[in-house]
């Protein structure tokens, strides 16, 4: 070992441009770092990528590096190269918040381009960095050698890259793509993938694509592979064209899942499948021709609201476009919600297109401001507790906003609500009550309306007063032996009222006495909200927790 050391510290010494001998992690920093006298560690990092991942080399098919990328603008002016060409399982990783580490690309080249062999299904990841300018942000262009290796995506921004901010080019094989917590804004087309002779399997979770000048997220399939894709808790608003569209000819066929998610105001349609023909001449039988098959197979618990022609989910062949939506909420779009092919929609909310199923409504779903993009359920929406009884494992424990689901939203039940939203009344100990003892109370609120959101608490035990304030009320009080907000009964104590903002989780430390007589009995807390000084509402069914 020493001998090795020595013998890769010569190299480096007498051969700067040689790749590195030592280790699986290196070091840049734009800021503090050099490419002359650096030698890649933590101690002594370089400037550039580029001559970080020339350094690295290109790589092999049984280790895999990471190079920790430090704060700082990573572009020409430092002597970055464009395109940044990562070797074989070489990951970049910043070391802080994205806005700190930004690679700024240059017109007309793209800034992240992976291209190299690989055949053994090893990951290569891209972490917590702002990707901005150039041509393409993030290219996986694969070569398929065998059984290839998945790109993540993890935390990263990717802005104003003229054509895509992630880009799939076609004729490469078999490339899966996992796209996890990133923005892709303000770029030609946020997310862009042609599959010709190969498949694509793409995968969009908690995400956000918007403000992109053409579509959101765009698939190609030409070819004779199926392509396979999700799209999950991910926001899809404001681009130039359509939210996401799906183009298959051929013998291409498509395959997917839809779930969870928002695909609002974008110009050219939320959801759109187009299935095209293609002819041949085939000696001894004439004319064939072939059509790609779209079905998204999996569509729950979307919201599709306020999206331009052709309108909310669209297909131009019903015979080769079609799914069915589950729970979901499509309203709002023009000149028609649902299209042929996917009018069957159970236990969902559409305004026009002749949906039908068992469960469906058509009511106005009553957002706080759908015009204004805010698609949470206020708490008079028919939406709430009317989704499928029975939801699909494909739908997350999650709302797209992180928040819990299944609850019940004031009906008794505890069942999914239609849409991408769940109406958040959530209160719950992170621990079990001890008298005298902290604990954590977590909870969440809806949006807050004409009032504040308040959560008060309440103990069984057999205390009696009356006239007792209630925080922040505007004057009401509660005589604990004859009124309730909750309608609890006698015997009630408030405990805690604490403001909380609408639709967040908050965790609020709470104390019971230990002088009062609250060992074995129980608690009671809930959720209301204020119409107007002292008009309390219920909003959510009051949960009993025993003290320990």
């Amino acid at each position: 070992m020493l001998a090795r050391e020595i013998l890769c510290g010569l190299l480096f010494l007498t051969i700067t441009s040689a790749s590195v001998c030592r280790g699986d992690d290196f070091y840049v920093d734009a800021l503090n770092g050099s490419d002359q006298t650096g030698d890649g560690s933590a101690s002594s990092p370089w400037r550039t990528i580029t001559h970080s991942l020339a350094q690295i080399g290109p790589g092999d098919l049984t280790t895999e590096h990471t190079l920790h990328v430090r704060p700082g603008v990573y572009d020409s002016s430092i002597g970055e190269v464009f395109p940044l060409r990562p070797g074989i399982h070489v990951s970049l990783q910043a070391t802080s918040a994205s806005s700190e580490t930004l690679i700024r690309g240059d017109t007309g080249k793209d800034v992240l381009l992976f291209d190299k062999r690989i055949k053994d299904g090893k990951e290569q990841r891209v972490s917590g960095i702002q990707i901005s300018g150039g041509l393409n942000g993030v290219v996986w262009s694969l070569v398929f050698t065998g059984v290839s290796s998945p790109l993540t995506l993890t935390n990263t921004t990717i802005t104003k890259c003229s054509k895509a901010g992630v880009y799939l080019p076609p004729n490469t094989g078999f490339s899966p793509i996992l796209v996890d917590g990133c923005k892709v804004s303000e770029n030609g087309t946020g997310f862009l993938a042609k599959a010709t002779l190969f498949a694509h399997f793409v995968d969009i979770f908690n995400s956000e694509l918007t403000d992109n000048l053409s579509d959101g997220f765009y698939l190609l399939g030409d070819g004779y592979m199926q392509s396979s894709w999700e799209v999950n808790s991910t926001k899809i608003s404001r681009n130039g064209g359509a939210g996401i569209l799906l183009k298959s000819d051929h013998r291409s066929a498509m395959s997917g899942t839809l779930v969870n998610s928002t695909i609002s105001h974008n110009a050219r349609g939320g959801f759109e499948g187009r299935s095209y023909p293609r002819c041949y001449y085939i000696p001894y039988y004439g004319y064939r021709c072939y059509s790609g098959q779209i079905g998204p197979g999996r569509v729950h618990n979307n919201t599709i609201y306020g999206n331009g022609p052709p309108g909310g989910m669209t297909g131009n062949n019903p015979s080769y476009v079609d799914a069915a939506s589950v729970s979901s909420i499509i309203w709002g779009n023009s000149p028609i919600d649902v299209g042929p092919g996917f009018q069957h929609a159970p236990y969902s909310n559409i305004e026009t297109g002749g949906a039908f199923g068992s469960g469906t409504i058509h009511l106005p779903p009553d957002f706080v401001d759908g015009p204004g993009g805010d698609l949470r359920l206020r708490r008079t929406s028919p939406c709430i507790d009317l989704g499928a009884p029975f939801p699909s494992s494909y739908v997350p424990p999650t709302d797209i906003e992180g928040e819990t689901r299944i609850l019940d939203g004031g009906s008794g039940v505890a069942r999914i609500d239609m849409g991408s939203d769940e109406f958040a009344t959530f209160v719950a100990p992170t621990s079990p009550p001890v008298k005298g003892s902290p604990f954590q109370l977590f909870t969440q609120a809806p949006p807050a309306e004409e009032g504040l959101a308040v959560v008060v608490l309440f103990s069984g035990g057999k205390s009696t007063g009356s006239g007792i304030p209630l925080p922040g009320s505007g004057g009401r009080t509660v005589d604990l032996e004859s009124d309730s907000i909750f309608g609890l009964g006698v015997g009630l104590l408030p405990l805690l009222q604490a403001t909380i903002q609408g639709g967040q989780g908050v965790t609020t430390p709470v104390t019971i006495p230990a002088g009062l007589p609250f060992t074995g009995d129980v608690f009671y807390a809930g959720v209301s909200i204020d119409l107007a000084a002292g008009q309390y509402v219920s909003i959510t069914p009051t949960h009993s927790f025993t003290v320990q």
